[in-house]
């Protein structure tokens, strides 16, 4: 308990504390003091969730454009993604310039299980001169 009377003023926790640790207390006898530590328990699970990230190895973030082709060379379930300068394959130890093969891309924050998608990384040529982004195809029944 200790830990969270540092995070939140005492306005909000302290004054609080002694009428928690009551053997008496009950959600129906004080409302006011029910919600208010529903408060104070949503912004403690708030504040733990948004420090809680995990490092997933071999992975970018980058801003994303739909496909600028004239004609759109990206089908549906397509990706195209070109980094800025060459990068050492952690798996082959190679130098690449141009993501290929599946992957998963994913928005931030992950909500909803459809936040997530597995797609396929392709190289065209035409999209070559865009580098740091993600470029996602226009065409097909359901947006990534």
């Amino acid at each position: 308990m200790l830990v969270f009377a540092e995070r939140f003023p005492p306005s909000m926790f302290g004054l609080h504390l002694g009428a928690v640790s009551s053997k008496n207390f009950v959600q129906e006898s004080n409302q006011i003091l029910y919600e208010k530590l529903r408060e104070i328990v949503k912004q403690v699970i708030n504040a733990f969730a948004k420090k809680c990230r995990i490092t997933v190895p071999a992975s970018v973030e980058a801003f994303i454009l739909p496909d600028p082709s004239p004609i759109p060379v990206l089908k549906e379930g397509e990706i195209f993604f070109k980094f800025g300068k060459p990068v050492v394959d952690p798996i082959t130890g190679r130098d690449i310039d141009v993501v290929t093969g599946e992957c998963v891309v994913g928005r931030h924050p992950t909500k909803l299980p459809t936040d997530m998608q597995k797609v396929t990384a392709v190289d065209v040529p035409e999209l070559g001169r865009y580098t740091n982004v993600i470029i996602f195809p226009v065409l097909g029944e359901r947006s990534l």
